[in-house]
């Protein structure tokens, strides 16, 4: 019995070696630097993939880029700007500091890092008014990105399954956190954002109804490729719903090739 024991032993410390090998050899650090109009120096972030495992642990580059730009434009996020929210392609107009950013499907987080970079460097306001949020399986790995690129005053990690339900969750989440720092509810914009989030049919039903109860100022998607399934139930969807009025953002600086990658911005029609 000692040596089946013993043999049994020796084989799970080695299936435990294999396992942290391939987890090593999976691991993949770069460093991406975005340039946007109107800035000076590249924002820098470090992001680690974790390449083979979950879709949301690896960078799916072009669309993650254009977003990036397009929120700077959208946003206000220049090295000079006033501290106000005047997107080109809705109506609204208030401060930052009056916003909370939300990410949608974060993945390893570049998005939403690069916001929360630029609302520290630019305008002093906390990262904690950027939250990233994902499917639980993949926030381990960006908590990680996070931890790395945040010392401290980090992003709000949460996980968010799309659907309704759950969505209702979040939102009592986030008006929790309002309360917490003083400040009225009713004061508080909602900007929600997402990179490559329209790609899996089955899931659009979800993230369509997401979107609605997080009753949002506004939400910019972009699109690194077609995936026409997807795009065509998601915008089908949204007609239906009666709820936004879909316009199309320009990608400054972006290489397009044909329509993609492209950003949309959706905004309710209460607010247009």
């Amino acid at each position: 019995m000692a040596d089946v024991f013993s043999y049994d032993r020796q084989n799970s410390l080695l299936r435990e070696l294999h396992k942290n090998r391939l987890a090593r050899l999976c691991d993949r650090s770069r460093t991406v630097e975005i340039t946007v109009s109107g800035s000076t120096m590249p924002t820098e972030i470090n992001v680690i993939e974790r390449v083979g495992e979950e879709l949301g642990t690896m960078l799916w580059y072009e669309g993650a880029i254009s977003l990036c730009r397009v929120l700077t434009n959208e946003i206000g996020l220049h090295d000079h700007n006033g501290g106000s929210i005047s997107g080109r392609s809705n109506a609204f107009e208030f401060p930052l500091c009056d916003a909370v950013f939300v990410e949608l499907g974060a993945g390893v987080g570049l998005c939403g890092m690069f916001l929360a970079k630029r609302l520290d460097s630019l305008h002093g306001l906390s990262s904690t008014q950027v939250f990233l949020t994902d499917q639980a399986k993949v926030l381990q790995n960006l908590t990680k990105n996070v931890e790395l690129n945040f010392p401290s005053n980090q992003p709000t990690i949460t996980a968010l399954t799309w659907g309704g339900e759950a969505a209702k969750s979040f939102q009592n989440d986030l008006l929790r956190c309002f309360r917490s720092t003083n400040l009225m509810d009713d004061g508080r914009r909602t900007i929600l954002f997402g990179s490559e989030c329209v790609y899996d049919p089955e899931t659009m039903p979800a993230l369509v109804e997401t979107l609605k109860v997080l009753r949002p100022e506004a939400v910019y998607l972009s699109f690194g490729r077609r995936r026409a399934e997807a795009e065509i139930l998601f915008f089908q969807l949204l007609e239906s719903s009666n709820y936004f009025d879909v316009r199309q953002v320009s990608c400054l600086s972006c290489d397009e090739d044909e329509d993609y990658p492209k950003v949309v911005a959706l905004i309710p029609k209460n607010k247009t």
